[in-house]
Order: structure tokens, then sequence, then C-alpha cells
């Protein structure tokens, strides 16, 4: 849960103070992970303090979005990618020792 003394807290109102608590849960929306009402509340305010009252807070959330994203879909083509590898190894041998169709004719 964020600190809300400290979101209320005028000088604090940038997009570097509360970034740290955002990006956690951001993560975890990335990774379907569970995320607490309060998170989620949370991260909506946060967002909302920092478009409202940082001039640059709109590009700078925008920007670290995707910048995650981006990671979270590295990511998962890195792993996509050894599972298909690690399928096609296992398809080799499976078909290197599996006997044809036409080898009855």
């Amino acid at each position: 849960m964020a600190d809300m003394q400290k979101i209320f807290d005028k000088n604090l109102l940038s997009f570097d103070d509360h970034w740290p608590v955002m990006q956690p849960i951001i993560l975890k929306l990335l990774h379907q992970e569970a995320v607490t009402r309060t998170e989620w509340q949370d991260l909506f305010w946060l967002v909302h303090i920092v478009c409202l009252w940082d001039d640059k807070g709109p590009p700078k959330v925008y920007s670290n979005l995707q910048e995650n994203i981006l990671d979270f879909i590295r990511q998962a083509q890195t792993v996509s990618k050894v599972g298909v590898d690690a399928f096609l190894d296992s398809s080799k041998i499976l078909f290197t020792y599996m006997p044809t169709a036409t080898d009855s004719l």
C-alpha cells in the first residue's frame, strides 16, 4: 500500500516521486499476478496525481509504461523461442527414429 501521507505531500507530486510505487503494481498487472483493491486504487490515484500536477508527468508515464511493456514482450519472446526450439529438437529426434509411411511401399 502506498504511503498516503507521502502521496498528499504537496512537495512530492512529481512522477519521479511516485513511479517507485506505481511500477511494481504495473509489473504485477503485466504478469497477470493478483493485485489488491488498495494497490489498484493507489495506482489510479497516483497516475491521476502525476498527470494532473507534474507538467511532464503524462509523457513520463507513457514512456515508462511503454518501456515496461516492451521489456515484458522481449521476455515473453525469449521464453517462447526457448520453448519452440526445444519442441523442434524433440521433433527431429522423434522423426529420425519413426519409420515413414512410404517405407512399406
